[in-house]
């Protein structure tokens, strides 16, 4: 069964195009308009990892980061950030955002599927220790 991304940005163009990508490269590939309509998908669940966009009309990136860092249920969920705002802008890691990842747009592609199948391996590695562990 392929990894399940949730890919989420508020162009149309960057979602068919980045997507068709995605699933070309053999992940199940679910688009979302604004971290709304994301948070609503991801609570669901079965996604092995969030592409998101910063720059979003109504619920942006960083309202979506949030929610998920505090919702217990998601926390664990890989978010990969995928978004034209440069690092040095403002979005910091982990800690603060409870992100994986960092990539801006223009990232070579071989860097960003490097990044999106070792961020899914990490999860898919932390989740197994979690299930083996003695409660």
């Amino acid at each position: 069964m392929p990894n399940r991304i949730l890919l989420v940005d508020d162009e149309k163009d960057f979602l068919d195009v980045f997507g068709d990508w995605l699933d070309y490269k053999g992940y199940a590939v679910t688009k979302a308009r604004d971290g709304a309509e994301a948070l609503e998908k991801l609570k669901k669940g079965g996604y092995d990892l969030v592409i998101l966009d910063l720059m979003m009309p109504k619920f942006n990136g960083y309202d979506f980061c949030n929610a998920v860092k505090n919702d217990e249920s998601l926390r664990g969920t890989p978010i990969l950030v995928l978004t034209a705002v440069p690092k040095a802008n403002g979005m910091q890691t982990n800690d603060t955002y409870g992100i994986s990842g960092y990539l801006e747009k223009l990232t070579d592609h071989t860097e960003i599927a490097l990044v999106i199948d070792r961020l899914i391996a990490k999860s898919k590695m932390d989740s197994n220790k979690d299930d083996s562990s003695p409660n």
